[in-house]
């Protein structure tokens, strides 16, 4: 059985990567319909008036994706009939939520499950998305702070599927995590990232303080 492996984050509202994402094995027989079903599955909810979006690329200014091909629930088209490669992207609309796919790698396995789980990272938000976001600096520091913080955890906790440096440089965390000596330099976008002794220590501190260790 032909499979791609997808990497599912949420694009609106926006979550990073470290704090939300689903990687999953999807059979690329199925209907567009079912991987729907399965993508709001494996996120705990039900999709309502999905609709695809296939961009091939990444889309920063999402008003941009009534541009691209659309499959709506309406049009069953088959998911291997649209000819995505590695490396591509495309959109999920369902419900409140927008979600950005990735496609990560095309493999065959012998398995006959048509949808497999791989990595579940964060919960959907509960509370209905808002679009005044606070423009206080002070708050939008303490954000990022978080998000640098959550980054590291993340990347110890992750073993088998463990975090590329492509990934923070996604999330627009890399520079900053290495200007700080928190996380070795990485060559290539695919390198798996690794702490510091710095890193490592700040990480410590943060977990001691919170009562984890």
């Amino acid at each position: 059985m032909t499979t791609y492996r997808l990497k599912i984050s949420l694009a609106k509202p926006f979550l990073p990567i470290t704090e939300l994402h689903r990687l999953i094995d999807v059979d690329v027989a199925m209907s567009f319909g079912e991987l729907a079903t399965h993508i709001g599955a494996v996120f705990g909810t039900k999709m309502v008036d999905w609709q695809f979006f296939i961009s091939r690329i990444k889309a920063d200014n999402l008003t941009k994706l009534q541009t691209f091909d659309q499959i709506s629930a309406d049009n069953d088209v088959v998911f291997n009939e649209v000819n995505l490669n590695e490396k591509d992207y495309f959109y999920l609309s369902g419900g409140e939520f927008l979600y950005r796919i990735r496609i990560e790698k095309l493999s065959q396995n012998t398995g006959d499950m048509p949808c497999v789980l791989i990595k579940s990272v964060g919960e959907l938000p509960t509370t209905e998305p808002t679009t005044n976001q606070p423009n206080d600096e002070h708050h939008k520091a303490l954000q990022f702070e978080a998000l640098l913080l959550s980054a590291l955890a993340v990347i110890v906790s992750e073993e088998k599927e463990p975090v590329r440096f492509g990934e923070l440089v996604e999330e627009g965390v890399a520079d900053e995590l290495i200007k700080r000596g928190w996380i070795r330099p990485c060559v290539s976008l695919s390198h798996r990232v690794r702490l510091t002794s710095v890193g490592e220590s700040v990480l410590k501190e943060v977990l001691e303080r919170a009562g984890v260790l």
